[in-house]
């Protein structure tokens, strides 16, 4: 396994910034990535990095979208006076939400056995913020 500049491990790195993604550590995740980007400078590294951000904000947006949209149709319900219904939708909102946590952690995981499998990542709106190594050995 490749060592970085301060004699961490690369693959553990990107782990465990895919690790703090699925406990729900939005910060921890951003310092980590902010350690890869600033301090290793290592393109595999940032580019896994990169992507657990970008699926973190994701994640919070879905979320968001849909406790927003069943939040509103229970206030609906609320000013109806349907309380049974208003509770239904406060239901469907954490239903909903645990199943996209549970499909973001599939996918957190399958990352990581792609990290620590040492496989690059193939995803095209990453090529747009990071390049790939052998463009940027080009660049020099």
């Amino acid at each position: 396994m490749k060592k970085g500049k301060f004699g961490i491990n690369l693959t553990a790195v990107a782990v465990l910034c895919l690790a703090f993604a699925a406990l729900g550590q939005p910060v921890a995740v951003l310092l980590v990535c902010a350690y890869a980007i600033f301090a290793e400078k290592n393109t595999w590294l940032t580019r896994y990095t990169v992507t657990t951000i970008v699926l973190v904000v994701v994640k919070y947006l879905v979320n968001a979208l849909i406790s927003g949209f069943f939040g509103g149709l229970e206030g609906l319900f609320v000013i109806a006076k349907a309380a049974r219904l208003a509770s239904l939708m406060g239901t469907f909102a954490n239903i909903l939400n645990g199943i996209v946590t549970l499909v973001f952690l599939v996918v957190y995981i399958i990352l990581a056995v792609n990290a620590i499998g040492g496989k690059d990542l193939k995803i095209s709106f990453l090529d747009k913020i990071v390049p790939k190594e052998e463009e940027t050995e080009n660049q020099n």
